[in-house]
């Protein structure tokens, strides 16, 4: 189980160690507390801090937090063990991550399989896997720090970019599992062609010639819209044999 520390004021302060207590209890406290400083005049918002065992009592926590915080304001911090990670993550750790699943590469291909992995997080886990935003080139969807980590290299090999795949947790790990599963196999013009063949590109790169250099955003809710419907009318786990990691 996990124990929590909420940092309130201290007329609100609260300290959970819910090792001795359900998960249930332990959502209903945190709901309770963060009720209170929401029902209070404080100003600031609380910190909250919270050791997790599982990705199990992370999405618990997290649920309690959308629950009476839908806006964002309380800022949490998870310590972690076994391996799952809250922190930032970086498209370089995501691309060291397939890059060590997958083994040597194009820059193309690790390219469009970022790309992906990013498109189906916003579908199934609704959050986005890294931070750095998409552009819009000639060749297709392309992330400019991956790039410029690997500028002047054809084929790509593990090690190369300095990514930190250990910063991924257990969901976002499965998530780019479930699309190295369906798009792994592909080879780097396929990758390429399907990407020029969809909306969040074309209507990225609309007006601009073929072959012209342009660095528009690909906005990532241009990207969950298109995604979520080719999901929801079975388009994409069709035609790709896509697993769909929500329903599993």
């Amino acid at each position: 189980m996990a124990a929590v520390t909420i940092d309130l004021p201290e007329s609100l302060a609260v300290e959970l160690d819910n090792r001795d207590i359900s998960e249930e209890q332990l959502q209903r406290l945190l709901v309770q507390a963060i009720e209170g400083w929401l029902d209070s005049e404080t100003k600031t918002g609380p910190h909250l801090q919270y050791n997790i065992e599982s990705q199990a009592e992370h999405q618990l926590l997290r649920e309690g937090l959308q629950q009476v915080d839908p806006s964002g304001m309380i800022k949490a911090r998870a310590v972690t063990q076994k391996g799952i990670s809250t922190t930032t993550v970086s498209v370089l750790d995501v691309a060291e991550y397939i890059l060590e699943k997958q083994g040597a590469m194009t820059t193309m291909k690790l390219q469009k399989l970022v790309y992906y992995s990013q498109a189906w997080s916003l579908v199934w886990d609704e959050e986005p896997l890294f931070e750095e935003p998409i552009e819009a080139w000639a060749n297709g969807p392309i992330v400019r720090k991956l790039f410029e980590a690997h500028r002047g290299y054809f084929k790509i090999y593990p090690g190369i970019i300095k990514g930190n795949p250990h910063k991924l947790n257990i969901t976002q790990r499965e998530t780019i599992d479930a699309v190295l599963e369906s798009y792994g196999p592909r080879t780097s013009q396929w990758l390429s062609d399907l990407t020029h063949s969809e909306r969040p590109w074309l209507e990225a790169r609309w007006g601009m010639q073929p072959g012209e250099r342009g660095s528009r955003i690909i906005s990532l809710e241009a990207i969950a819209e298109f995604y979520e419907a080719a999901a929801s009318n079975g388009v994409a786990i069709e035609s790709l044999g896509l697993r769909n990691k929500r329903a599993a």
